[in-house]
């Protein structure tokens, strides 16, 4: 704000009659705008500096993980017995899962039907 009183006191100053109508505005706006494009830039410099020390302090994680502590990240699916008394349930089960999607599904539709905004 200091700033800004200073440009006003500067064209404020008298001696400038040869200046076009609305000059003192017209700099002012270019000034103002100028200082607006480096207060972007200088965020998106910070969030560009914050987002590279993430990535190196997760690489660094990762690392400590991988190298220092022998941790696998592969994820092993288990195995699995399938028996013929699983799939009866594995249908009724499945039924359910079908019949609670449709009825979700026309719950939602009915509810749309019926609170149309007007």
């Amino acid at each position: 704000m200091d700033q800004d009183a200073a440009l006003r006191k500067a064209l404020g100053r008298p001696g400038h009659e040869g200046l076009s109508y609305g000059f003192e505005m017209r700099a002012m706006k270019e000034i103002m705008q100028e200082a607006e494009t480096r207060r972007k830039w200088a965020s998106i410099r910070w969030i560009a500096m914050i987002s590279i020390v993430s990535a190196i302090m997760i690489a660094a994680a990762v690392l400590l993980l991988k190298v220092y502590f022998s941790f696998s990240f592969t994820l092993r699916m288990p195995r699995m017995n399938v028996s013929p008394e699983v799939g009866s349930s594995f249908g009724f089960y499945f039924y359910i899962a079908v019949l609670a999607l449709i009825l979700l599904g026309l719950d939602a539709g009915l509810r749309k039907r019926m609170h149309k905004p007007e």
